[in-house]
């Protein structure tokens, strides 16, 4: 700072451009103030014999521009973390989707196989009808992110048979099972069949955990899926 006070310095400021521009606090550490001093050239084709010095308070515009360029940072933090939410959203339902959408295309390909054989087409066929009614859950789901979003997404509870939900889910889940020459087997202990839960989500969920199960397991291998129930200390409910 002493060497501003040094004419020949500043000269030496605009000895090879005609303007020099410092922009500095004034103050203490906690109590500043910005300031800004200007260096021109009176004749330019001359080398800087003569100047002219101008201190300025911008204060209050290099605020006003710091603040401007911390609410830039802060929305792109924001849109950044939009953005990756976003891809992992459509990650997730694309992984959830797959399941359901596989096992609709394996069952029609098998009752195409078997298309004399009336129980076993007809088998195919109300697997293919639970499949579709998951997969339009999930996208009737994928419609209310909205919902999500705003802060209003309530659980669902429907009185649901806990067996027939799992064992359709298995049977989605045993498509991809097959296609990677993996054993799906599973061992279901429940007492009370009849429970009031979220069916779709609990169904993502399992289709989750027994996916990644099926997807890191080598093929000839063997995805084990138990499902037992367990006392609560809550009444009325279970584990």
């Amino acid at each position: 700072l002493m060497a501003y006070g040094d004419p020949e310095f500043l000269r030496s400021l605009v000895k090879d451009q005609d303007i020099y521009t410092h922009i500095y606090r004034v103050g203490t550490e906690d109590d500043f103030r910005y300031a800004q001093m200007k260096i021109v050239k009176v004749n330019p084709e001359e080398r800087a014999k003569e100047i002219i010095l101008g201190i300025s308070d911008v204060d209050e515009q290099i605020r006003a521009e710091k603040e401007y360029q911390k609410q830039l940072e802060e929305a792109k933090k924001e849109a950044d973390s939009a953005s990756q939410a976003k891809t992992s959203f459509l990650f997730n339902m694309s992984h959830d989707i797959r399941t359901p959408m596989n096992a609709i295309i394996g069952f029609t390909q098998l009752a195409k196989k078997h298309i004399d054989e009336q129980e076993r087409v007809a088998d195919c066929l109300n697997k293919v009808e639970s499949a579709s009614e998951h997969l339009l859950s999930l996208i009737n789901d994928v419609l209310d992110m909205s919902r999500i979003e705003s802060g209003k997404f309530n659980i669902e509870n429907h009185l649901t048979n806990i067996l027939e939900s799992i064992s359709s889910t298995i049977a989605m889940l045993n498509v991809t099972a097959k296609n990677k020459d993996i054993t799906l087997t599973s061992k279901i202990d429940i007492t009370h069949l009849n429970l009031i839960m979220d069916d779709l989500h609990i169904g993502r969920a399992l289709i989750n955990i027994v996916g990644n199960s099926i997807k890191y397991t080598n093929a000839n291998g063997i995805v084990d899926l138990s499902v037992k129930e367990s006392a609560s200390e809550k009444e009325n409910f279970a584990k």
